[in-house]
């Protein structure tokens, strides 16, 4: 079975990184992001550790990227995953580069957040587009 492209970004689901961090959301891994969400056809995969975070906020960038309009890509996001709590770092640095506020865009949401985090919600793959 032939391998298939992906990609694994690694940072912590932080929204405002403390001075010397190394682990938070960075404006590189925009571009290495947006660079393969252009590269890639057809559905993509994105997945973090508790679901709530980090993959609803790429998920919101990867169709933004991909032409939808930025409220059109939240409300697609929010339907399939109502718990979500996307990481705004990652909704701001991408939008920067993306020219559009996607933080404004996903003022619908309800945002849960802990020190390092989403909290308290079952998780799992959810099934943005058909």
């Amino acid at each position: 079975m032939a391998s298939r492209p992906h990609l694994r970004l690694c940072f912590r689901d932080v929204e405002a990184p403390s001075p010397g961090a190394r682990d938070a959301f960075t404006e590189l891994q925009v571009a290495v992001f947006l660079d393969f969400v252009a590269r890639s056809h057809g559905n993509l995969l994105i997945y973090c550790h508790d679901g709530l975070s980090r993959s609803p906020a790429l998920a919101i960038v990867a169709l933004a990227a991909r032409g939808r309009d930025p409220v059109e890509a939240c409300a697609l996001v929010r339907a399939a995953v109502p718990e979500a709590s996307p990481n705004r770092l990652v909704l701001a640095l991408a939008g920067r580069t993306l020219g559009v506020d996607l933080v404004a865009a996903a003022s619908g949401f309800t945002f849960r957040r802990g020190p390092v985090g989403a909290l308290g919600r079952e998780t799992g793959l959810r099934r943005v587009l058909k």
